[in-house]
């Protein structure tokens, strides 16, 4: 089976798998955290037209889970921690977390400590990667800034931040871009929402052919 899995921030249909012997893969296809991994599954599938996917929603823990029961060949999801023995991982991209803030809003020095007063937080879910990095920015700035607006997609960070709602929790990636009305401020000491490929052994052809399509994706921005 060749399977996509799609996180929670993008919205998105089913299609049923084909079979395509031991080509199974799982890979995200998400603005935020897949530098145009759509773009290379298109390449991929002119070179196997059978090539069909499935739609899934997981996290780290469960891309590891599925390539540790040989589920999977290939899995591309957030690096937050060391991989189990036996998973090999690469790293495609790292990218900044930023705050998105009405283009009149200036920053003062004493920076998020300001922000927390004067404007509500805009955040995806509690449980998402990039909420997680930026918890770890706050706790270093001795900071309690509790979300006002939690959504679960990106599309709607940006959405709500451009109608003047508060700072929107975002990350400054290859493709996104930055709503009108609003410009992205970097959070100072947040660690970088990480992209990886992860895999166990030696990879089957079609998915070293994905691998080595995001790789080249990757470098070109």
């Amino acid at each position: 089976r060749a399977q996509i899995q799609k996180q929670q921030f993008a919205g998105g249909g089913k299609v049923q798998p084909a079979n395509l012997g031991n080509g199974r893969i799982r890979v995200r296809s998400n603005i935020a955290t897949q530098p145009n991994g759509d773009n290379v599954l298109a390449t991929v599938r002119k070179t196997q037209p059978d090539f069909e996917l499935s739609l899934a929603d997981t996290d780290q823990r469960g891309a590891f889970a599925m390539l540790e029961r040989e589920e999977v060949d290939l899995a591309v999801c957030e690096l937050e921690s060391r991989p189990p023995a036996g998973i090999k991982t690469e790293i495609l991209i790292s990218m900044p977390m930023v705050l998105l803030l009405p283009s009149s809003y200036k920053v003062a020095r004493s920076g998020m400590h300001g922000m927390a007063v004067e404007l509500p937080l805009i955040r995806p879910s509690v449980d998402t990667a990039m909420s997680r990095l930026f918890s770890k920015a706050l706790t270093k700035a001795r900071l309690d800034w509790p979300s006002r607006v939690e959504v679960n997609s990106l599309e709607l960070v940006h959405a709500y931040a451009a109608l003047g709602f508060g700072a929107g929790l975002s990350v400054r990636a290859p493709g996104v871009t930055v709503p009108k009305g609003t410009y992205a401020w970097e959070v100072p000491d947040c660690p970088e929402l990480t992209i990886a490929a992860a895999w166990r052994g030696k990879l089957s052809p079609l998915a070293e052919m994905v691998l080595d399509g995001l790789r080249k994706r990757a470098k070109a921005g």
